[in-house]
């Protein structure tokens, strides 16, 4: 049986469930979570687990939208083990910068590719 939250135990079926889930493109995140009756968290943390592909996007119409931060798969991506999390603090080795600009100005984005803070 599932529950909110984070379901009590993932076991095949619902690992399998999530797998088969996680590879249709068509569904967001919500979505999986709403079919499993779980968070978005419980959704994130668990893909990590399984080793399943990042579906994280940061800037769409270009080949830049296909490529994600290795910060979205770290451990230590949280603001006590990591001051690029914490302070903005270039830890990270190489990352590829991009100047983006929205309705309230430009701003720069980094994919980090290389860091030897990672986990």
């Amino acid at each position: 049986m599932k529950t909110l939250g984070r379901p009590k135990t993932w076991n095949k079926e619902l690992c399998d469930e999530l797998r088969s889930l996680w590879g249709n493109t068509d569904l967001s995140v919500k979505d999986i979570a709403s079919i499993m009756e779980c968070s978005d968290t419980a959704i994130y943390r668990k893909r990590r687990e399984l080793g399943l592909e990042d579906r994280d996007r940061v800037a769409s119409g270009d080949s830049f939208s296909n490529i994600s931060s290795i910060c979205w798969r770290c451990k230590k991506c949280n603001p006590i083990e990591c001051g690029w999390v914490r302070e903005g603090q270039k830890v990270w080795d190489k990352a590829i910068e991009k100047v983006l600009g929205s309705s309230m100005g430009d701003y720069t984005v980094y994919l980090v590719t290389e860091c030897s803070n990672k986990s």
